[in-house]
Parts: structure tokens; sequence; C-alpha cells
């Protein structure tokens, strides 16, 4: 769809924090992670295209997921590669052709809402790359090898990054193609490397990302919140 915008779920991490469980598979309340940011995506009207991102031995089983949720977004599911850089880029040669801003979300963060998407999704068409971020409540300090502090930076200043970032399709691709081979972080470090502007806009202190099994609880919690509040939110036009 010319014109559209296409989500791309990144799942395709080893899970090697979770007890060895692929966390795409890792159960929530009952449903495997990717289950949630498949869900979210496609009940957002912001959303025309899913692209899922698993690891390349579970293709077939995620496929089979997108299946019995019976969902009709999703145009492909494709398998990652070593790094995260490599999966996005994956998920990239995957999407339909033509779509003008392109979302990618990690699938650890299945807490993401309808709203931070539409939020993504209008920030990407003003700014052409913009990141959710929450700002930072602890102190933040530097240290060098040895542990010793060398610097406290001015936390009034500091965000923790989040996704869905988004971003024009065409700048998304650029940067994946021309930033150094060796710069592995998150897409908008990608774009930052091109000397493009990168942009905040309002995050979710609740859009967490499940590393460690301690966290797991958490996120139940969370979700479970967006249950008891999801016929209001409907009932609003969310």
């Amino acid at each position: 769809m010319a014109g559209g915008t296409t989500g791309i779920i990144v799942a395709a991490g080893s899970g090697e924090r979770m007890g060895g469980i692929q966390k795409a598979f890792h159960l929530l309340l009952g449903d495997e992670m990717a289950a949630y940011s498949l869900r979210a995506m496609e009940a957002s009207q912001d959303i025309d295209h899913i692209v899922l991102v698993v690891a390349s031995d579970s293709v077939e089983k995620a496929k089979l997921l997108v299946s019995e949720m019976g969902l009709c977004k999703v145009s492909a599911v494709c398998g990652g590669g070593a790094t995260r850089r490599e999966s996005v880029l994956a998920g990239l040669h995957a999407a339909p052709d033509g779509s003008e801003i392109t979302l990618v979300h990690d699938g650890a963060r299945p807490c993401v809402t309808g709203e931070l998407i539409a939020r993504g999704v209008a920030a990407a068409r003003e700014h052409d790359a913009a990141v959710p971020a929450v700002p930072v409540q602890d102190t933040i300090k530097e240290a060098g090898q040895d542990r010793r502090v060398v610097a406290t930076p001015d936390r009034s200043r500091l965000y923790a990054a989040q996704t869905p970032q988004a971003f024009r399709t065409e700048l998304l691709e650029r940067a994946h193609a021309e930033a150094p081979a060796d710069l592995v972080l998150d897409d908008a470090s990608l774009v930052e490397a091109l000397g493009e502007p990168v942009h905040l806009f309002e995050g979710d202190a609740g859009n967490i990302k499940v590393t460690t099994p301690a966290d797991v609880a958490i996120v139940e919690a969370i979700l479970r919140q967006h249950d008891n509040s999801a016929p209001d939110e409907q009932g609003a036009g969310s």
C-alpha cells in the first residue's frame, strides 16, 4: 500500500536470560509474548502492514501463531540475524514496497498501546525520525573500567529510549545501508550516525522491556491493567 505504514516487530532474541525459552514464545498470562505486540498493531488504525521477525528456526512456529490469532495485517514472517540490526534489516527486506512510514518495535515490550503507536506514526510524519522516551528518574553515573566515577550527567537532559521507533522508510533504509557496519545499537543511532536529526516523543512508563524472569510479574500486572481498561478505551474511540 503506497503511502502506508508498516510495523516491524523484532522478536528474534534467544532468551538466554529467560531460561532458554525464546522471548517471542514466552507465556504471559497464557499468551505468547509476541502475541501482545501483534494484537496491538493489528488493532491500530495507524498500521497497514505487520512484519514479524523471529529466530530463524522458529519461523514456522511463528506463522502458526499468526494463523491461530486470525491476524489480517501480517504480510510476512521471517527469520532474523545474529544481531538486532541484522534482524531489523531482514524485516525491512520482507516488508511490502511503498510504505511511507516504518515503525520498529521490540517484541520484548508487550505492553505497547495503540496510543503509543499513534504518537509514533504522527511523530515520524512530522520529524522523519522519532523515538519514544521517558525521563530518567535515577541519578546516572559514568564510570571508567575501574568503576571510578568520571562524570555525573545532568539528569534533566537524560531520557530512556523505548520502542516503537518511527521513521520515514526511505531514511531508515538509508541508515541501515550507510551507517558504519560495527554500529549495532538501536535504529535511531543509525540515523544519528548519518548526521540526521532524531526527535523524542512521549513514551509510556508502562512500556517496559522483558529482559529477565523478574520482569515477568511486573509486565503481567501491567497487561492485566490494560485488559481491565480496554472496554473504556474502546468506548472513548481509541
